[in-house]
């Protein structure tokens, strides 16, 4: 009697562990999850530009992705100062100083301009002798 229910014990075992394994063939443990692989950063094209209704001159301070540059610029509409490409995050920057000027355009409006992709990303407009237009952010 002990060997019949030692056999019907491990029968009984046998066609569980049978019935299990292909109860759960499809159940697996879920891998934990990865973060996607980084991407190369987005890069966008940035142009800064100086816009006046007169001529004058203009001191002009920009930030570029290789440093701080400076010029001096005579404009009497919209003159592009720089051209280059941004990665996202990246810290853009333009000031403009409108030098003296005596004549009749001492007084014309002037704005500082950066865009971004040929859209327009930041825009201060400012007036006078001397006077300042600064436009700075982070690219998107």
């Amino acid at each position: 009697m002990k060997t019949f229910v030692i056999i019907a014990l491990l029968v009984i075992g046998f066609i569980w562990l049978v019935f299990n394994s292909y109860a759960n063939a499809g159940n697996y443990a879920t891998p934990a999850y990865q973060a996607p692989a980084p991407s190369a950063p987005l890069t966008y094209d940035i142009v800064y530009k100086i816009q006046t209704d007169g001529c004058t001159d203009f001191d002009t301070t920009y930030q570029l992705p290789d440093g701080t540059s400076q010029s001096s610029t005579y404009t009497c509409s919209t003159t592009e100062v720089a051209r280059f490409r941004a990665h996202s995050g990246q810290f853009v920057s333009l000031s403009i100083q409108k030098l003296g000027d005596y004549s009749a355009s001492a007084s014309a409006n002037f704005a500082c301009v950066i865009e971004l992709e040929g859209m327009p990303f930041k825009k201060v407009h400012s007036s006078g002798s001397y006077h300042i237009a600064s436009c700075d952010g982070s690219v998107p």
